[in-house]
């Protein structure tokens, strides 16, 4: 009767659990990722709020990132 008891409360604290992740995960895709998520994309960063592009780099830009940039902005174009 315990183990019953047992599997019971542990079938029904496994449907809660799974049914919190499933609705969490539903909203974030019906969101979107939010907008300090590092995984947003590229060149986002926790603080990003444009005012940087304003700023003069303080290290020297990599020539190979420019070619890339390049390039990226030749194809949206």
């Amino acid at each position: 009767m315990l183990t019953a008891a047992i599997v019971v409360i542990a079938a029904v604290a496994a449907w809660v659990l799974i049914d919190r992740w499933l609705l969490r995960r539903d909203e974030t895709l019906r969101r979107g990722r939010a907008a300090w998520s590092q995984s947003g994309g590229p060149d986002r960063t926790f603080h990003s709020t444009g005012w940087e592009e304003t700023v003069p780099p303080l290290e020297p830009v990599d020539p190979r990132l420019q070619a890339v940039r390049r390039r990226a902005e030749r194809r949206a174009a």
